[in-house]
């Protein structure tokens, strides 16, 4: 990837900016919804856990990027 340059235009920011708080919102939100919804069990373990795999694993393989 030599010689890649990846430029954001001032314009992006406010929706980068959005994405952003968004995402880790939802994230949080779903993350433990899963626990509460799971109680204190192996499962919830897995939630907490397996979450970072998944959003590692999942993007590549359905939104066709990296």
């Amino acid at each position: 990837m030599k010689g890649y340059v990846l430029f954001v235009q001032k314009s992006d920011f406010p929706m980068l900016i959005l994405l952003a708080l968004t995402g880790v919102t939802f994230f949080f939100t779903v993350q433990y919804t899963g626990i509460k919804m799971a109680g204190a069990s192996i499962a919830a373990i897995f939630v907490c856990l397996l979450a970072p795999v998944f959003i590692t694993v999942f993007p590549p393989n359905f939104l066709k990027s990296v």
